[in-house]
């Protein structure tokens, strides 16, 4: 289970999912953004995001987030 952000230093959210995504096509990948979630999702179509988690999230949601993201 991997947890990203879409802006980070050196290589954004969606190269670091695709490159994850390479390396373990098995991996599961929730993405955290400030971002609307249409707008970020979209990016992710067809390639396997495990789930979404709007930010500022609270600790139940982070919970609810990653117990469906690995069904």
């Amino acid at each position: 289970m991997v947890i990203l952000d879409m802006v980070m230093p050196c290589m954004n959210g969606k190269e670091l999912f695709l490159e994850m995504r390479r390396i373990n096509t098995d991996v599961h990948i929730v993405i955290s953004s400030g971002y609307k979630e249409h707008d970020v999702v979209s990016h992710f179509a067809y390639r396997g995001l495990a789930g979404f988690m709007q930010k500022s999230y609270t600790l139940e949601a982070l919970r609810e987030c990653l117990r469906t993201a690995m069904e």
